[in-house]
């Protein structure tokens, strides 16, 4: 976008330089004052200020990216290049399985299921913890001691006091279990819309941006037209200086606002793929 910002300075500043060299013939010639000379100076200069900003806001972004990948900031240099006008944008309708790849999705459904399985862990504690053998040995000591004359009241009245005489604590695991089951259900259920949400947001973002887009290129257009018609009518000396000047600030205005436009729409598209977890076509699910 910097390159872009770029060249569009450098032909704002190519174009403030032919209209001060004719504005200084207009001038010799008689039919401008002075003033005209010193205008489209100043319109100049504030161009090349404008330039000479866009190069030190690209040097930045060129040494943070030396240091995203590691390198010295003096190592590194991006060549500049053309933007590409074309913006990815998804077909009219997307899967909403493809938010399952959100690692926040895939975290709030993996603790819901986690939660669902200790509800059933809770309500396991009510059966005694009994082991069932074919042995009546030393290995099924535990369940013969059940069928022994000597021991039944002892063992049998223990595992009963153990289970219900428990002053509603097994109860309370239970309730417990299902009250954090349903937390996390609500969990996963605001992770899920606020997913959709997200998706949703940057579909409509794209759209408008889209229509956005298509007026900024046509006001753009003409303010280009407008331009060329005033230098003209500026050389045969039907109007003055400062309406050429209103003119070429009105076009950098609408030049700039065309790229501010395919900003946010490229901005739209990378928050779009963020909010559904990476491409949006249904061959990029991951393979079961």
């Amino acid at each position: 976008m910097l390159d872009e910002e770029t060249r569009l300075y450098q032909d704002i500043v190519a174009a403030d330089q032919k209209f001060l060299a004719l504005t200084q013939d207009q001038v010799r010639e008689g039919s401008q004052p002075e003033s005209a000379v010193l205008a489209a100076k100043t319109q100049l200069l504030g161009a090349q200020s404008s330039l000479i900003a866009v190069g030190v806001g690209r040097a930045d972004m060129e040494h943070a990216i030396a240091i995203l990948v590691g390198v010295g900031p003096a190592d590194l240099t991006i060549a500049p290049a053309a933007l590409r006008r074309d913006v990815p944008t998804p077909a009219v309708s997307l899967p909403a399985t493809l938010l399952e790849r959100r690692p926040d999705v895939a975290g709030a459904e993996r603790r819901m299921a986690s939660a669902n399985a200790l509800i059933g862990v809770a309500v396991s504690a009510y059966f005694p913890d009994l082991t069932l053998t074919g042995n009546y040995g030393a290995a099924g000591d535990d369940i013969g001691r059940l069928f022994s004359a000597s021991t039944t009241v002892w063992s049998l009245g223990a595992e009963a006091t153990e289970t219900l005489l428990d002053f509603g604590a097994r109860g309370a695991q239970v309730a417990a279990a299902r009250a954090a089951y349903d937390e996390d259900v609500a969990i996963y259920r605001e992770t899920v819309l606020t997913a959709l949400q997200g998706v949703e947001d940057e579909l409509a973002a794209l759209r408008i941006y889209q229509r956005q887009q298509a007026v900024a290129i046509e006001a753009e257009q003409v303010a280009q037209q407008n331009v060329k018609l005033d230098i003209d009518e500026y050389r045969e000396g039907t109007i003055d200086y400062t309406t050429v000047i209103t003119a070429q600030n009105n076009l950098q205005t609408a030049s700039l606002s065309v790229l501010t436009v395919l900003e946010s729409r490229l901005g739209a598209s990378v928050l779009l793929i963020e909010n559904i977890g990476g491409g949006w076509a249904a061959t990029d699910l991951p393979k079961s």
